[in-house]
């Protein structure tokens, strides 16, 4: 099965309605835009509401089968879906997107399996504030979830994976990501001139 990563894109809220026909409910949603939530053989992530893993998870399954291209041509990208929480008052929409595991063996075979290694841990990704700060600086990002930003261009279908030593090069058309081996911290990222 494919990897499938789920990202909350974008959150309404209808206040009109929760005060018509809601019984008050305290935190009744955690998810925040950019939340980010990786399906690993089907299974429901930590963290994602039940309600909302009910509705997508047909379109989850499907994607992680290989599947896609729902409704004929629905999506730009055929292995990706938009879905949105069954949540009336205020309703969460999620980009699904397949980040299959065969993808990292790009032309150099003995990368495939350092690939595959580096996508299989891609939530344990995380950076230091000195990293944060020299990547933002690097790359002249405006974001705040420099993490996110980055798991974003390391599972990019179009990424190249190699390992030396002991860090793991995330080649994309715009820059280059260093990852240590070890411990998933994201040492730095640097554009391409």
């Amino acid at each position: 099965m494919k990897k499938v990563r789920i990202t909350a894109m974008k959150r309404a809220v209808y206040p009109d309605l929760m005060e018509k026909y809601e019984n008050f409910m305290e935190n009744p949603c955690d998810i925040k835009v950019g939340d980010v939530f990786f399906v690993n053989e089907g299974k429901p992530p930590d963290g994602l509401c039940a309600s909302a893993w009910e509705t997508m998870k047909p379109f989850v399954l499907e994607l992680a089968r290989g599947k896609g291209n729902f409704f004929d041509g629905w999506m730009k990208n055929p292995c990706s879906a938009m879905i949105s929480c069954n949540d009336g008052f205020r309703p969460v929409s999620f980009l699904l997107e397949a980040i299959g595991q065969d993808r990292s063996q790009g032309q150099n075979n003995s990368a495939g399996d350092i690939g595959r290694e580096l996508l299989s841990n891609v939530d344990r990704l995380h950076t230091t504030l000195l990293g944060m700060e020299r990547i933002k600086r690097n790359m002249n990002l405006e974001c705040d979830d420099i993490v996110a930003w980055c798991r974003e261009e390391i599972t990019n279908p179009m990424a190249a994976i190699t390992r030396k030593g002991k860090n793991w090069y995330v080649k994309t058309d715009a820059c280059v990501i260093t990852v240590n081996a070890g411990s998933y911290t994201i040492i730095t990222a640097h554009g391409i001139k």
